[in-house]
Formats: C-alpha cells, structure tokens, sequence
C-alpha cells in the first residue's frame, strides 16, 4: 500500500512541463492508460486484502491470500516500470526495454488479478449466504468498477498499440 501510495503521490508532483517533448503523445496515452490500469489493479488489490482480514469464511480468505502474494509483487514490478518510464522522461525518450517493460508489466498485472477475481467470482454463492450482503454489494461495486476503469484503459492502450511499436523495440525511426 504504501509503494503504489508514494508512487501516485510522486506523480502528482510532476508537471506536464516537466516531460521531454521527445516523447509522441501516442506513447504518452499508453503510459497513463498503465497508470490507470494500476490504480484500478490496487483498488482491487485493497478490496480483497480488506476482505481477507474480516472474512467469515477462512478458506475462502486463505485462497484469496495465496493469489494477493503474488500480485504484490507483480503490482511493485509494475509501479518500479513506471517510475523508470518516469525519471527518464523528463530529459529524453525513454528506451525501448523501459517502455516494453511498462506494458510488458500491465500485461502480467491484468492477468495476474484476473486469476484474482476469478477465485472471488467461483466463490460468490458462498459470500451471498455468509457474508453481510451490504459488505458484499460494494466489494462486488468496487470490483466491477476496477474492472470497467481496466478495460478502458486497455482499449486505450489498443487504439495506439500500431503507433507505439516502433518504441517498444530497439530499431527505431528517426527523430523528426
């Protein structure tokens, strides 16, 4: 919580101005749509951490447990591409490794809390009959809007996928 906290709190702080003007607007609109799919992962990510530590059901908690692990770590890696994409942006364009490895690392997140949220979704039936249903409805809320702010982002991130390829590998076109 802290990491993914510090890291919005820094990106506040950093002015438009501040961005190298090397950089197209294409692979800008692909960088904050990562940010958005990040901010949207650690919303999830707070939601079934929430509900691991007041669950009725302790099997259900502990399964739940066993997949937020590794999406800690994926959601770090995620926030450490993120704030390279960052630093180097403000004197030049960013290499091609740092920029794939921001999408490279959504790519993975999405995946990883998908295997999240599915666990929780198999086990909804159970939550109905045990769990306080007011509790339930805005988990289930705040679930569904994550997932809407994902697929937002991730269509943003197809509409410039042609745009941003060539910055996302080594052979590059010249600066214009």
């Amino acid at each position: 919580d802290t990491e993914r906290n510090s890291y919005f709190r820094r990106l506040s702080t950093l002015s438009a101005a501040s961005i190298s003007q090397a950089i197209p607007p294409s692979l800008l609109a692909v960088v904050d749509a990562a940010r958005g799919i990040l901010f949207a992962l650690s919303q999830i990510y707070q939601t079934l951490q929430h509900y691991t530590v007041y669950a009725i059901d302790e099997r259900l908690s502990a399964v739940l447990l066993k997949v937020l692990g590794p999406a800690s770590t994926y959601m770090s890696q995620l926030i450490h591409a993120l704030d390279r994409f960052d630093t180097v942006s403000r004197r030049a364009l960013p290499s091609a490794l740092i920029c794939r490895a921001v999408v490279e690392n959504c790519r993975d997140n999405v995946t990883v809390f998908g295997k999240a949220v599915r666990v929780l979704s198999m086990q909804l039936k159970v939550l109905a009959k045990h769990d306080d249903v007011r509790y339930t409805r805005q988990m289930l809320l705040v679930l569904y809007g994550a997932m809407s702010e994902i697929a937002a982002a991730w269509q943003s991130m197809a509409s410039h996928v042609e745009a941003v390829r060539p910055y996302l590998w080594d052979a590059r076109p010249p600066p214009s």
